[in-house]
């Protein structure tokens, strides 16, 4: 299973130029968010980290995260 984080797109689709204004707006550490930033090291993200940047930019989780589900069964 491949796990793609899209936060640079909707951080782009929103006008939000930084990391540092990422952490303002969601209250998480630069430690929650440079996984998802970075789109490395996924697995160890907290779905309490994704849910918080859900609320914050008011989109569902199909927005962040994206699951290749060509490879579920791998």
């Amino acid at each position: 299973m491949t796990i793609r984080s899209l936060l640079r797109y909707r951080m782009a689709d929103r006008g939000i130029r930084s990391l540092t204004e990422m952490m303002r707006i969601t209250g998480l550490s630069r430690t929650a968010l440079l996984p998802l930033d970075k789109n490395e090291g996924l697995e160890g993200t907290k779905l309490e980290t994704i849910e918080k940047i859900c609320a914050s930019l008011n989109c569902p989780i199909e927005d962040v995260i994206q699951i290749d589900h060509k490879t579920l069964s791998d």
